[in-house]
């Protein structure tokens, strides 16, 4: 659950990218979306749209030429050219405290990289210090951070190190003031009723429900994979499986975490998923203009995201009142039936049982699990697939614990033949070790979002270095993740086993701020024993049946990346919400007992 938010900051990093002439091109859709009188129109063409383009393109005109004047040559686009980069030398006296007046050259990626810097002896080391320079739309100095001492600090204080106010703000108008958002007595009341949710017998509770939508999600494969074998012969075999499959179930699955049985989920999937289409043109409207303005600006894609957001938080509300009604009626024996202390199996019941009686808190906190609870999931669950798909041997060594732990019983064909099921009882999930091992490896190596970020509230200072009051800091987890003098030479090796090693040997622990996918401190992601549990019952579900190897269409596609080395060394990356792989596509060959 951690993706929710964080992911827009990479967004304030790139807003540039939306020309006056995209602007332009909105505006004139706009219109079209709006009633079509001839005189409304017209105000609006003449009246706002043309006058808002104009400012728009001057605000350009203006930072191009701040840009050259500042030997700049390329366009404030998401990153700066390679030339731009070779133009201003990036490393200033101390290789660990430099300045980049831009952020990369091309790509996420390219900007990872360039937060390295080389020793004498050749090794590459992470930079402790970098100055992003002044953000585009709310002119304070952005800082990179990589130190886990001040990860320590930063994550535990929430006086001096806030979230960053703006990217909060454009998160807030997409979730309402839930978890992730709220401050204060409100947060601090909403999470300790939640927290009986991720209790032990409560994710025991939640794993039936994680088992019984994956077996569903296996099955619709089988089908597809058998399908295809039938009609397809000479074509890759096996059922292709994308990132809007993977979000898909997890979308399912945190529906009935958030609702219980009563709701339609049929309904909300459709209606999230639609949501979901149009989340990033809001986003980045709301950090161009600012989370003030963002609901006014007559843009069709603001227009349609806001309806589709309406209409989901009618239903919620809707719900929420049914649920209301429906604990007054029914008698006190009827109550507490679930497995938290408030007798509660999901989230409504859970927060009307602790108290929380506001229909917009509820609504609130619905969405925001909502938004939060299936993308890090599902991400993790893409990392996992495509690394083990870069390694066979792993996925051998996997599937060894995964047989091991499964019952060997009569197919349903019969014949004599006898295939494995695997029933995830509480004693089993303690015990796969390994699966739990690749899923905290691929969030290890792809954290969901490479850095967080805070917000100083008083001046800071870090190596003698004097961070101002108000400066947005990103804490960068991506280097703590591959820091060689944390984890090894092979720190950027997918190798699962350092993880079981680790837990075993203390010699050979590393510090908690190593390795945050879920953040930490007392803001830290609530829910991610849930995501960790889950993302381990579909994998070893996935792995039981087939075989996982990535598309030839997505190899081929792959090859032809710019870099050096295997498909997985060249990855692209693309953020979203969270860091995925971009286009990826999975090959699911069922195994030899599920054909």
């Amino acid at each position: 659950m951690s993706g929710v938010g964080r992911g827009s900051s990479v967004l304030s990093l790139s807003t540039f990218a939306f020309s006056s002439e995209w602007l332009l091109e909105s505006l004139r859709g706009a219109v079209k979306a709006l009633p079509k009188t001839l005189v409304l129109q017209a105000a609006l063409l003449f009246g706002v749209s043309i006058p808002t383009a104009i400012a728009c393109r001057w605000l350009w005109l203006i930072a191009r030429l701040k840009l050259r004047m500042r030997g700049l040559t390329g366009l404030p686009l998401p990153f700066f050219s390679e030339a731009d980069l070779k133009k201003k030398p990036l490393l200033k006296s101390n290789p660990l405290v430099i300045s980049l007046d831009q952020e990369s050259g091309g790509s996420i990626r390219c900007l990872l990289d360039c937060l390295q810097t080389t020793d004498g002896d050749g090794k590459r080391r992470w930079r402790k210090l970098v100055n992003l320079g002044s953000s585009y739309m709310n002119g304070k100095v952005c800082v990179m951070v990589y130190d886990c001492d001040f990860f320590k600090e930063a994550t535990g204080d929430l006086e001096r190190f806030p979230k960053e106010k703006m990217v909060y703000g454009v998160t807030k108008l997409v979730l309402g003031d839930g978890l992730v958002t709220s401050t204060g007595s409100k947060w601090a009341k909403n999470r300790k009723a939640l927290t009986p949710l991720f209790h032990f017998n409560a994710l025991k509770e939640s794993s039936r429900v994680v088992e019984k939508e994956s077996d569903v999600f296996v099955k619709s494969l089988l089908d597809k994979a058998k399908a295809k074998d039938g009609q397809e012969k000479g074509k890759e075999q096996g059922a292709l499986v994308g990132p809007s499959d993977l979000k898909g179930l997890t979308l399912s699955v945190i529906i009935q975490a958030s609702f219980g049985g009563a709701f339609d989920n049929v309904w909300m999937a459709r209606a999230w998923k639609e949501l979901l289409e149009l989340q990033e043109p809001y986003f980045a409207s709301g950090i161009l203009f600012g989370p003030e303005w963002v609901s006014f600006l007559p843009l069709p894609s603001v227009y349609r995201f806001s309806q589709k957001r309406d209409r989901i938080i009618r239903k919620v509300r809707e719900f929420v009142r049914e649920k209301k009604q429906a604990n007054k009626n029914a008698p006190q024996s009827k109550k507490g039936s679930g497995t938290t202390t408030t007798g509660a199996n999901n989230l409504v019941d859970q927060l009307l049982n602790s108290g929380v009686a506001e229909e917009t808190d509820i609504t609130d906190e619905a969405i925001t699990f909502l938004f939060a609870g299936h993308d890090t999931t599902s991400t993790a669950l893409q990392w996992a697939l495509f690394e083990l798909s870069c390694s066979p041997k792993t996925q051998d060594w996997v599937m060894e614990e995964i047989l091991s732990l499964a019952t060997w019983t009569s197919s349903e064909g019969g014949g004599g033949r006898k295939e494995p099921s695997l029933h995830v009882t509480p004693d089993v999930l303690a015990s796969l070790d390994r699966t739990r091992s690749v899923i905290r490896e691929a969030l290890r190596l792809w954290p969901p979002v490479p850095w967080l970020d805070r917000e100083c509230t008083r001046d800071e200072c870090l190596d003698g270095v004097t961070l101002p009051k108000g400066t947005h800091v990103a804490l960068n987890v991506w280097a703590a993740a591959r820091d060689r003098a944390v984890w090894g030479e092979d720190a950027e090796e997918f190798r699962p086993e350092r993880l079981i090693a680790a837990s075993e040997d203390e010699s050979t622990r590393v510090s908690h701020y190593s390795m945050l996918p879920f953040s930490a401190g007392p803001r830290n992601c609530i829910g991610q024993k849930f995501a960790l549990q889950e993302a381990v019952v579909v994998l070893a579900k996935l792995l039981l049946r087939f075989q996982v190897d990535l598309s030839e269409e997505y190899k081929r596609v792959a090859e032809k990346n710019e870099g050096e080395g295997s498909v997985r060394d060249k990855v692209e990356l693309v953020f979203k919400i969270t860091l995925e792989p971009r286009d990826v596509t999975f090959c699911l060959k069922p195994r030899e007992w599920s054909q």
